[in-house]
């Protein structure tokens, strides 16, 4: 069985190859593994990209910090959230009421439609109005519901 820390470092270092994009690791006493893909050309923003605790993936970006694990289970959809984020087809959208953060939704685009794949909750009240911001790797929306 491969090293955890190897397994990650090649999953992170063979998306930023497929997609021509640059990495570095960042040395980081609390994280198994930390890098990060600045935004370049066909990148709009920076990912942080890690290893936690041997067995926990990490995405971040526009402050989401995303966690999947376990490692072995979770490696292909986070390759696939990867390479969505890229291309377009995940994006980040965020929620704010009376401009504060109340929650981070990572979404693909299935048939159309956008859907959840990861939530980061904050505090948000039910009924006042919410206004939310999306954040691709293309042209920003700006929707209210």
């Amino acid at each position: 069985m491969q090293d955890p820390t190897t397994t990650a470092r090649s999953l992170f270092t063979d998306f930023a190859t497929r997609h021509g994009l640059s990495i570095r690791t960042i040395d980081e006493p609390n994280m198994d593994l930390l890098m990060e893909v600045p935004a370049q050309e066909d990148l709009a923003f920076t990912l942080t990209l890690g290893l936690q605790d041997t067995d926990r993936l990490n995405i971040g970006f526009e402050g989401l910090w995303a966690h999947f694990f376990p490692l072995s289970r979770k490696q292909t959809h986070v390759r696939a959230l990867l390479d969505g984020i890229v291309d377009g087809a995940r994006r980040l959208a965020i929620h704010r009421q009376f401009g504060i953060v109340t929650r981070r939704v990572l979404e693909r685009r299935v048939d159309g439609a956008w859907q959840p794949v990861y939530t980061a909750h904050g505090l948000a009240i039910p009924f006042l109005p919410t206004h939310v911001t999306c954040i691709a790797n293309a042209q920003p929306e700006t929707t209210s519901p």
